[in-house]
């Protein structure tokens, strides 16, 4: 089977004379086995690898980030050679994001001035 999981991504910016647009767009992405992770994490204002190992996830495809916080924010990005990340993206409240996650990399994260949770579904590839 193809296109067992489909995402749709589309964008308007519309601020005073400043329009701009990224075409509604629809994917369809094959997933070998039917096997997602889903889970509701304390994200803690120290630094910490998010913790797929009880997942059963083989081969990593989709991770799907979602902060749940209504006043704070996340930062996250990959673990470097010393336990610190290089932190390349943060969701504000309420905010997500949705990209296929290499399986060498691992993902670390920070809440700023407070705990966040944050929902992670993780589809195996």
């Amino acid at each position: 089977m193809a296109g067992e999981l489909q995402a749709s991504f589309g964008a308007v910016d519309t601020n005073g004379n400043l329009i701009d647009s990224i075409p509604f767009t629809n994917y369809a992405i094959d997933q070998a086995l039917k096997l997602i992770w889903t889970k509701v994490i304390p994200v803690t204002t120290a630094e910490a690898d998010l913790d797929t190992s009880a997942a059963g996830i083989t081969t990593y495809g989709y991770l799907y980030l979602r902060n749940l916080d209504p006043t704070n924010y996340v930062s996250f990005g990959p673990k470097n050679a010393t336990p610190a990340m290089q932190a390349f993206a943060k969701l504000k409240k309420n905010e997500f994001a949705f990209f296929r996650l290499d399986p060498a990399t691992v993902l670390r994260w920070i809440a700023n001035t407070a705990t966040c949770n944050v929902l992670v579904k993780l589809y195996n590839d």
